[in-house]
């Protein structure tokens, strides 16, 4: 009888695996499957990293001139596609360009060679099969000019110059648009001063402001300009000349500069793919950013 127990209770505590035909108990099985499941997992995460990654770093870079005399404007955009390629193979790069943005094309035919492909799947304006040699460092690939049609203007500058006597009061006023999508940031205001000034009486209303007497430049640094937020700095000094009121200064050279991340000026859109099968997986990691180089003469 008390064989016949130890076996019920055998029965009931362990049960064969189909698999193995090896005595497992229940908490042992749970156990097992929890592993086998860690293990899926593992290698599901596994096979996604080991996808190959296209870095690609776009930026776009503003250049201005504003002419006060004339109250002229004159500016253009070029745009550059940088990027680093973390394979052994070639792939894809398609530039989507919509609304035709994009007025000239260049690419490096080092690494790039035109593609014409007419898959429903991938369409895009430009496509270019890219193999790079070396995949540690980025490469410029390609650059473009956008066309006339995209003219943004990221912030506004203003100068105030009031002159009595020999002394001379310059105020600068930037205020960014409010319809940026991005804070302005890493911004650098730089104003010439005219030689005929006496470099002891400089004086610089803002903190962050730097007097160079040997480029004979006052410079102010704004880590960061939101939108629709105005910026006022001011520099006073006195002339040699006792007679300058009669040569009144009516403007100021400035040169202003300033960056904003993830944001462009066009709308264009990239993608990747491998170039002979539409299927095989690639991924890309793509960031943004402007630069903005404003001149006032």
């Amino acid at each position: 009888v008390e064989r016949s127990l130890h076996t019920i209770k055998q029965k009931e505590t362990f049960k064969t695996d189909s698999l193995s035909g090896v005595f497992m108990s229940p908490i042992s099985k749970l156990e097992a499957n929890n592993t086998s499941s860690s293990l899926t997992q593992d290698l599901m995460t596994q096979r996604r990293d080991d996808i190959p990654t296209v870095h690609i770093h776009l930026n776009e870079q503003l250049a201005s001139l504003h002419d006060q005399q004339n109250d002229s404007l004159t500016s253009f955009i070029e745009g550059s596609i940088n990027l680093r390629f973390l394979g052994r193979k070639s792939f894809a790069l398609r530039i989507h360009d919509h609304e035709n943005l994009i007025g000239n094309l260049r690419e490096d035919t080092e690494f790039c060679k035109h593609m014409i492909t007419n898959d429903e799947n991938f369409p895009a304006n430009h496509t270019f099969k890219v193999s790079l040699r070396n995949s540690t460092k980025t490469e410029k690939v390609a650059s473009y000019v956008c066309s006339s049609h995209v003219r943004p203007v990221p912030f506004l500058v203003k100068t105030k110059v009031r002159v009595k006597n020999k002394r001379c009061q310059v105020g600068v006023e930037i205020r960014a648009n409010p319809s940026n999508a991005r804070p302005l940031c890493n911004m650098v205001v730089v104003m010439t001063v005219p030689p005929d000034v006496k470099r002891d009486t400089i004086k610089l209303t803002k903190q962050d402001g730097i007097w160079d007497g040997l480029k004979r430049i006052i410079s102010w640094h704004l880590p960061n300009l939101p939108p629709g937020i105005l910026n006022e700095t001011e520099a006073q000094f006195e002339f040699m000349s006792p007679d300058r009121e009669a040569r009144t200064v009516t403007s100021f050279p400035i040169l202003v500069r300033c960056d904003a991340a993830e944001d462009l000026f066009s709308n264009i859109q990239l993608s990747v793919n491998d170039p002979h099968e539409s299927n095989s997986p690639l991924k890309m990691c793509l960031t943004k950013s402007v630069s903005v180089l404003h001149r006032m003469s």
